[in-house]
């Protein structure tokens, strides 16, 4: 389970940020942050202080950070001829969130430390379309 990844039994405020990708393959990346995380990428990328920032500028970059990571996926499996696009990232934020894929083919995570601080990625693939 992802709570245990970002550091704990039980997490106060998370995000996650969750951006789609469409062609040749399909699916979704997530991205599940702290929201400390979260609002301390809001005040290096915007240069505003903690006390400037709303909550929508953090979902904002919560945004933001899925669409980078989400990209680099893109750009990635198009260099192997996958060619695909992303639409607009979705955020959800809250204390309790759960997020459950079914009829997936294949699904992927990474934990990673970010400054310190762990962001865990989830890349779930759906199941190819009948042609």
């Amino acid at each position: 389970m992802w709570q245990k990844e970002l550091g704990g039994d039980s997490v106060a405020a998370i995000h996650i940020g969750s951006v789609g990708f469409v062609g040749a393959i399909n699916g979704l990346v997530y991205l599940y942050m702290k929201t400390d995380f979260v609002a301390d990428a809001a005040v290096k990328i915007t240069g505003l202080e903690s006390s400037e920032l709303g909550g929508d500028m953090v979902s904002d970059v919560c945004g933001e950070l899925t669409n980078i990571f989400g990209g680099g996926f893109k750009n990635a499996i198009a260099n192997l001829g996958y060619d695909s696009m992303l639409p607009i990232p979705t955020v959800f934020s809250g204390d309790e969130l759960r997020i459950s894929t079914i009829d997936v083919a294949r699904q992927f995570r990474a934990e990673l430390l970010v400054n310190g601080q762990a962001v865990v990625a989830d890349l779930v693939l759906a199941e190819p379309s009948p042609r």
